[in-house]
């Protein structure tokens, strides 16, 4: 017996990105590069029927982080799969953006881990103001480590964990370029 798929929407061919898949009924509802002044950026969002205030979300910045943060980043994600340190957390600022910020945001829990065959930094959260959960990836969009790719899916608390194993599921298919 045939299993059903149960991802519809395929992202393919986005910054380090090769494919993947979105959950089942799930609908892109932005693509757009961001401001003007910075064309190069974009962000791809998705949620699923009835909850936009629910999103998956695949951003890149659109800007290159210092050379010393970028070194600094590569050399977390050259170490064993870890729990990141406050020294770590504080000495890759520029990486972690808005996120660093702890007037804005509570971070639960910062890791690097492997997925797909590629080390990466994931990030557990909350933002303050709005109250949103966060659950997020950020993973080197070149060589440099300067490009900064992330993946993150942020909901209230209200519907996060009713849509958190869904967006898991689907983070775990994706396929990377550039290998």
């Amino acid at each position: 017996m045939m299993k059903s798929d149960p991802y519809r929407l395929v992202v393919e061919d986005l910054g380090r990105i090769g494919k993947l898949h979105i959950p089942e009924n799930w609908q892109e509802i932005s693509s757009k590069p961001t401001p003007e002044w910075a064309q190069i950026s974009y962000s791809r969002d998705f949620s699923p029927p009835n909850a936009p205030e629910a999103t998956l979300s695949i951003y890149f910045r659109g800007f290159l982080i210092s050379e010393s943060s970028a070194q600094r980043f590569l050399e977390l994600l050259q170490e064993a799969p870890h729990k990141l340190s406050n020294q770590e957390i504080n000495s890759i600022n520029q990486v972690l953006s808005r996120i660093a910020d702890e007037e804005a945001f509570a971070l639960r829990d910062i890791a690097t881990i492997n997925l797909g065959g590629r080390r990466l930094l994931i990030i557990d959260g909350e933002w303050k103001t709005s109250q949103t959960q966060f659950h997020g990836l950020m993973v080197t969009a070149d060589e440099t480590g300067r490009e900064i790719q992330e993946i993150f899916f942020e909901a209230p608390a209200s519907s996060f964990m009713k849509y958190l194993n869904e967006v898991t599921d689907s983070i775990e298919t994706i396929e990377w370029k550039g290998l």
